[in-house]
């Protein structure tokens, strides 16, 4: 019996000494370099830190993007946690995220960071109609353009 994934909401912020001129650099880098891991919903600075924002993203190494044809960097690391698609866990979100956020990083030119945090949360359910298509493998969401979340 296959089960369905847990959705985690996943964010990731690190000190960020290049102030608030990261978050268009991020930006930039996640809007042309592409596809990813797990889709960015916004990308912040605040009080010396940036955060990146993700939409919710799949505990399951099976679902979502993971082809390693794609060329996705660290697509090869997302598909051999398989062994994690048989119970929950954050590991995959967070792994995802991480890979995207690095992956990014690079893109945009800074250097790697002294500090990271990450928080997960459960997302809210998918609709039983997305829950089908996002199983399935083969219909994929359109990577959506996103500009800088509103600093809080």
């Amino acid at each position: 019996m296959t089960r369905a994934p847990e959705m985690f909401t996943v964010r990731i912020s690190f000190d960020a000494e290049e102030g608030q001129e990261i978050v268009p650099r991020l930006v930039d880098a996640l809007n042309v370099d592409g596809p990813h891991l797990a889709q960015v919903t916004g990308v912040s600075y605040e009080d010396g830190y940036a955060t990146i924002e993700f939409e919710p993203v799949p505990d399951d190494p099976r679902t979502g993007p993971s082809s390693v044809e794609g060329s996705m960097p660290g697509a090869e690391i997302v598909a051999a946690l398989e062994g994690f698609s048989h119970e929950h866990s954050i590991v995959v979100p967070v792994v995802r995220a991480l890979l995207t956020a690095t992956a990014a990083r690079a893109a945009a030119g800074l250097p790697p960071r002294h500090e990271m945090r990450i928080e997960t949360v459960p997302a809210a359910p998918l609709p039983q109609d997305a829950l089908s298509t996002h199983r399935s493998g083969q219909v994929h969401r359109p990577r959506r353009e996103f500009g800088a979340s509103p600093q809080r």
